[in-house]
């Protein structure tokens, strides 16, 4: 749970970047028909996406901090930097889109960022199947960004 909580944290703050006033260049940018209807059903996404690696995360911790295995520790360590990284990269993003507004980096991020989520399931599958399974919903998600943003690319 506290995972959760620190991970809509990460979430709230990587929000911030849409305080910038991307609306004249984005107004202007020919949409996608797979763009989402409202920003507001977008906020709710990330939120539960977030919510959910949230959940992975603990399950992980929950690993970490019931077993002497010292190969598995360090495969949850190796998993926690590929989530580092991938947070990180996560952060990058916005600030290409509302900040940049270049579409060729918001899609080279999110592809990083959905490459980096493979990995991390990947990971995660060794240690505890069921925290790769709750992944699912975000890497499909990811998915859609990137063909989005592959979109986007293509008729701007």
């Amino acid at each position: 749970m506290l995972s959760s909580i620190a991970l809509l944290i990460v979430g709230f703050l990587n929000s911030l970047w849409t305080k910038f006033d991307y609306h004249p260049w984005y107004d202007a940018l020919t949409k996608p028909i797979i763009s989402p209807a409202s920003s507001a059903l977008v906020g709710i996404i990330w939120s539960i996406m977030f919510i959910t690696l949230g959940i992975a995360v603990g399950q992980i911790w929950q690993v970490k901090t019931s077993t002497s295995n010292e190969q598995l520790q360090q495969k949850i360590n190796n998993s926690y930097r590929i989530l580092a990284t991938l947070l990180f990269v996560n952060m990058l993003v916005p600030s290409f889109f509302f900040w940049l507004n270049n579409l060729y980096l918001v899609l080279v991020g999110a592809t990083i960022n959905l490459l980096l989520m493979l990995l991390l399931a990947q990971r995660y599958y060794q240690i505890k199947k069921v925290s790769a399974y709750i992944l699912i919903p975000f890497i499909i998600w990811l998915i859609y960004a990137v063909i989005l943003d592959i979109a986007f690319v293509l008729i701007n």
